[in-house]
């Protein structure tokens, strides 16, 4: 698989500007974060952007983290530079560097959210 290195995203999608932001750090989590990325998509507040942000992981969780962004422009995955101190404050700062919503939320890649919070 193609990976891009951060500030690239995977699929980048210019036109959209959403209110809220919810950043998604990744390690490892091949298992659980398509629920937790489909918890997110499944907001009743739909003006989301999800900006999914991966510490290099070693398992395929790019590969999952790749086909919800190719599915729903609101998801923009990155991937931790190999040149950049890793860990979930490199990945966190990554997704602000380059959200663009007003109100952020930060979410860990083996959590859910329920239907309603946000």
């Amino acid at each position: 698989a193609d990976y891009r290195v951060s500030p690239e995203p995977l699929f980048d999608h210019q036109d959209f500007r959403r209110s809220v932001c919810v950043i998604v750090t990744t390690y490892n989590v091949e298992f659980f974060v398509g629920r937790a990325i489909q918890s997110v998509l499944d907001q009743s507040y739909r003006e989301l952007e999800v900006i999914v942000v991966d510490d290099r992981s070693t398992d395929h969780t790019r590969d999952v983290l790749a086909h919800f962004a190719a599915q729903d422009q609101r998801v923009s995955a990155f991937t931790v530079s190999y040149g950049t101190m890793g860990g979930v404050g490199a990945a966190a700062n990554i997704g602000l560097s380059v959200c663009r919503g007003r109100f952020v939320l930060f979410f860990d890649g083996d959590d859910w959210l329920e239907p309603h919070a946000v």
